[in-house]
């Protein structure tokens, strides 16, 4: 019998419009977790990332630089 041990990382993020004003003007952005930017995300070599993103704004987004892998348990 083997014992593997796997170190997971688990971020749960919202994504919607926010209006900022800056220099007189207001403008809608798209924000995480209404920051923008958003939060920074720390992750060791080997770590398992696994985020939950819900896309409240209107626009679409696209994901870059990260591997898809979906796992159901």
């Amino acid at each position: 019998m083997f014992l593997i041990l796997l170190q997971v990382s688990i971020f749960d993020h919202f994504l919607a419009k926010v209006t900022f004003e800056r220099l007189c003007e207001s403008k809608k952005i798209l924000t995480v977790n209404q920051q923008f930017p958003g939060p920074t995300i720390y992750v060791g070599a080997g770590e398992t990332l696994v985020m939950d993103v819900e896309n409240k704004g209107s626009d679409n987004i696209k994901r870059y630089g990260a591997t898809k892998i979906r796992i159901e348990l």
